[in-house]
């Protein structure tokens, strides 16, 4: 009955290659794309939900912080991530997250460590061509020239002390150039009996520290909104609902905290308004969620939301918006990511009472689709 369906591109009126991607699926269909979008997007920095006639605050919301632990670690030399005994015990162990903290991607040097086992250096040509490792000019170069990207693949058999990929990688990230980066970290173990705060200790060995981040939640009640009437057969607009592009600019207004009603029309700040058709909600919560959160943290969200609009009054909806970090070595898996009038890199779920979504996955211009 349902499948998964791609509808239109959008183009941003501001920047002519941003691109919004629309599709409508069923979270029983079992080709639906959701747990692929989800795990595919490593690096997140904010969640927000918007909850319709939500009256209560989210009490469970604080399991959240029980779904993963992530530490940051100060001046890591590169070559460190190297290590045989590291990479035995957790790249190849468990899903390692691992990015570089306080890096911009258009003019530093940035690394990350995927859950797939890449290592992932994105250089300025200078250290690039210092280093003397193999990789490749940015596919974004027309806008960026001097950068420069290195992939290696750490769960090769090839990887292992004695042979000559790995030998040589060692000695450049060791003896030819000494990268040093502050890291955000988490690890995801395959064996449940493991602590994930095992990445922390191992650190702490080795004598950095390793400091806990936690997330940062914050909660607004909103009262006497209007919420845009929307039906999940829907994508375009039609006299009982609201069209989609409508509905994404809605979000985001919610999401800033914009003024949409009548009394704000002539404002000289935002001149949006309320979507028609819409029905008067008598109290609304948008929660904020913010740090660094891995698929496992987004797909435990967006199970919360889905038990949570089950029982809310047929007809409604709620949305979890994702937004990646702007200057992340990658995108979508191992895609590379830009930075150039923008680093979009964000994507909603709109959830509806009979198991009907919407995803909408927003693309920079410097990032491809998926």
């Amino acid at each position: 009955m349902y499948s998964s369906t791609k509808m239109d591109v959008l183009n941003s009126k501001v920047a002519p290659s941003c691109k919004l991607v629309f599709e409508t699926s069923n979270f029983s269909n079992t080709k639906s794309s959701h747990q692929r979008v989800i795990d595919s997007k490593f690096y997140n920095h904010q969640v927000t939900l918007v909850l319709p006639y939500n009256s209560k605050l989210p009490t469970d919301i604080a399991r959240l912080e029980e779904q993963q632990m992530v530490y940051v670690l100060k001046e890591v030399q590169a070559s460190q991530l190297l290590d045989k005994e590291f990479v035995e015990a957790f790249v190849k162990r468990g899903k390692l997250y691992i990015m570089s903290y306080g890096t911009r991607i258009d003019s530093d040097d940035c690394l990350a460590v995927t859950p797939t086992g890449k290592l992932i250096l994105n250089l300025t040509k200078d250290t690039y061509e210092e280093l003397g490792l193999e990789g490749k000019q940015t596919q974004f170069s027309k806008h960026k020239p001097g950068k420069y990207v290195v992939n290696i693949d750490m769960m090769l058999d090839c990887f292992t002390p004695g042979r000559k990929y790995y030998d040589r990688i060692l000695w450049c990230l060791k003896d030819r150039l000494d990268l040093k980066f502050d890291l955000l970290v988490s690890w995801v173990p395959h064996d449940d009996n493991i602590c994930p705060s095992s990445v922390a200790k191992y650190f702490e060995s080795k004598g950095i520290d390793a400091i806990k981040v936690p997330l940062i939640k914050r909660v607004q009640w909103l009262t006497s909104v209007k919420v845009p009437v929307l039906n999940s057969s829907y994508g375009t607009r039609k006299e009982e609902s609201v069209s989609y592009e409508e509905l994404w600019e809605w979000l985001g207004a919610m999401a800033c905290g914009v003024d949409m009603s009548e009394a704000s029309a002539d404002s000289f700040i935002s001149t949006l308004s309320n979507p028609n058709p819409s029905v008067n909600c008598p109290r609304c919560c948008v929660l904020h969620v913010s740090g660094f959160l891995t698929p496992l943290a987004v797909h435990w969200l967006l199970k919360y939301l889905r038990s949570e609009i089950e029982n809310t009054k047929a007809g409604s909806w709620a949305s979890l918006t994702v937004h990646g970090f702007l200057d992340s070595p990658v995108s979508a898996g191992t895609r590379e990511h830009g930075f150039f009038q923008e680093g979009d890199n964000t994507y909603s779920f709109l959830t509806f009472a009979n198991m009907d979504y919407w995803l909408f996955s927003a693309f920079g211009s410097q990032d491809f689709c998926q």
